[in-house]
């Protein structure tokens, strides 16, 4: 940097030296006397017919030969020496160099900035990127604390497989769907080209992961693998086709979904509601007395999950930037504060209602509606302000509760709660973005023309399209592959499997034992230690050490 500047005043110097805006004082000034002025200055030397754009010519009146041995005494009205020219040439070429060496350096500093930039922003996507592949262990953990002990083997292996199948069939077919090009499988992708394949895999699977909790213990393993490949390669990238892409219809109209309330959460959820329609509830699910025998196996485990969904919709919701340079860490910063406060507000805001209206506070409904408030903020964490993200919390509250009233009055078994916090929360946040986002902010986030200039009518005129646009997508590419693969190979498990458990029915064994099996290991193990005890009792009792005594005498006198 201090060579810049130096290089900087030094082409300056010389730029003002050449033009003679500082001349060179000389070191010792001719005396000149009047005298001598007059008499070698004809009145004559200014020449009339001279233009008035140029300066006056002064003409000695003394001959030539004069002019060779000028007096010492004397001042020469004659040119500049020979050497000004020389000078002056030799300046213009060094601040042609020192410009060109500047230029240079300049390109180079440009090109050091836009690699040092895409690093950073590079390894911000992938940290984002892993904390979103985390939340699968989070989706595992409240899944798990969901379902029955007879279960948990079975939905934790869903967790593991759908991670996997969906990431191949995303990137075979699904990323294809999205750029509308096929370099990823198959051709020679940039760098770019491959982080966003990242991002958008997991993106997809996170859709996936939302039905396979919904429909727990009685869904078939293969064929819910089926489901999960045709989410993830072809329905999924088609919604984030039409709303994150440039060429996407609705994208081109105007919608905000910075981070997918629409495209991952209200499609999951219809996804969820309509497998749970096909699949039918749990066998005496809804039977009054052995209601409470469905209930989940542990709130230690559900909560556990719940933390862990938290901590990676950070990378959800702030990784969504795609970018952390040029001041897109002021949008990041904005997005975590609103993803905080939208599911602490919808926290207290459920448990003062599980306190009014129940006279108790529910577990699950405080966990499924922190979830709830940060499924209703994600469309709108860019482009609100933390008013913005209470109004947000409180909204996914009541979406929460109508859907789980919705469960409840038509008796549809969803093991976790996908439909109410996925697709009725999703909606709202996919809605209330034209409530509590301005023109500027989403102006400012987005930067296109698409976005710019929207009314309040408009934008929410938009957001519902893209929400019937999920839905319709759910309804023709999810439900009807999904009714044919019941009718013809089957979707549920027998009732005997069910009974038993889906872990004897696939795996052959619990992955927590029983109360009953781990009191017989406890009494087994206790009449073992108690044989051990009396043996090793009875090696020290007095008799015997006597009996063994008169063995070793009578051995030793023979």
């Amino acid at each position: 940097m201090q060579t810049v500047v130096l290089r900087q005043l030094l082409l300056l110097m010389l730029t003002h030296s050449t033009c003679g805006a500082i001349p060179t004082p000389p070191t010792s000034a001719p005396t000149v006397s009047p005298t001598t002025v007059s008499s070698t200055v004809s009145p004559t030397t200014v020449s009339p017919t001279s233009s008035p754009s140029q300066a006056p010519t002064l003409k000695p009146s003394a001959s030539p030969s004069s002019l060779s041995t000028p007096s010492p005494t004397t001042a020469s009205p004659s040119a500049p020496p020979a050497s000004a020219p020389t000078n002056a040439a030799a300046s213009a070429i060094a601040v042609a160099q020192l410009q060109k060496e500047f230029q240079e350096y300049k390109t180079m500093m440009d090109t050091y900035k836009q690699n040092t930039d895409a690093a950073i922003d590079g390894g911000w996507v992938l940290l984002c990127a892993m904390l979103i592949m985390f939340m699968q262990a989070g989706f595992a953990m409240l899944e798990t604390g969901a379902v029955r002990a007879i279960n948990t083997s079975n939905i934790i292996l869903k967790n593991y497989i759908d991670f996997a199948v969906g990431s191949l069939a995303y990137w075979l077919v699904g990323h294809g769907i999205v750029k509308q090009t096929w370099d990823i499988p198959f051709g020679n992708p940039s760098a770019t080209d491959i982080m966003s394949c990242v991002v958008l895999l997991l993106f997809s699977n996170t859709t996936a992961t939302i039905i396979s909790g919904a429909v727990a213990e009685r869904f078939k393993f293969i064929e819910y693998t089926i489901c999960t490949s045709v989410m993830c390669g072809v329905l999924w990238p088609l919604l984030a086709n039409f709303v994150w892409e440039s060429h996407g219809f609705l994208f081109q109209l105007g919608m905000v979904d910075f981070a997918g309330s629409c495209v991952v959460h209200t499609l999951g959820g219809v996804g969820a509601l309509l497998a749970c329609i096909s699949v039918g509830a749990r066998h005496q699910r809804y039977d009054p007395m052995l209601e409470s025998s469905f209930q989940g196996q542990s709130v230690v485990v559900a909560s556990l999950g719940t933390f862990i969904l938290w901590f990676g919709w950070y990378g959800f919701n702030c990784g969504s930037t795609l970018s952390i340079v040029d001041r897109r860490w002021e949008v990041a910063a904005a997005v975590f504060l609103n993803t905080t406060i939208s599911p602490c507000t919808a926290a207290v805001v459920i448990l003062v209602w599980s306190r009014w209206r129940e006279k108790r506070y529910n577990f699950w409904d405080i966990l499924n509606a922190i979830l709830g408030g940060l499924v209703g903020v994600t469309a709108s964490c860019a482009t609100t302000n933390a008013l913005g993200a209470v109004v947000c919390g409180i909204g996914s509250c009541v979406a929460y509760k109508l859907g789980t009233w919705v469960l409840d009055r038509y008796q549809i078994d969803d093991v976790v709660g996908a439909f109410p916090v996925h697709c009725c929360c999703g909606i709202w946040g996919t809605v209330a973005v034209a409530f509590v986002s301005t023109t500027e902010q989403i102006e400012s986030v987005y930067g296109d023309e698409f976005h710019k200039g929207l009314t309040m009518g408009q934008l929410l005129g938009v957001q519902l399209a893209g929400v019937g646009v999920a839905i319709a997508i759910c309804l023709v590419g999810f439900w009807v592959p999904l009714l044919a693969l019941k009718h013809t190979l089957g979707i549920r498990v027998t009732p005997d499997q069910e009974l038993v458990g889906l872990d004897f029915a696939y795996h052959k064994g619990l992955a927590f034992k029983t109360l009953k099996e781990r009191t017989a290991e406890a009494k087994i193990q206790y009449d073992r230690e108690k044989l051990m005890a009396a043996k090793i009792e009875k090696s020290r009792s007095p008799k015997l050490q006597i009996h063994r005594t008169s063995q070793s005498i009578s051995r030793f006198s023979q």
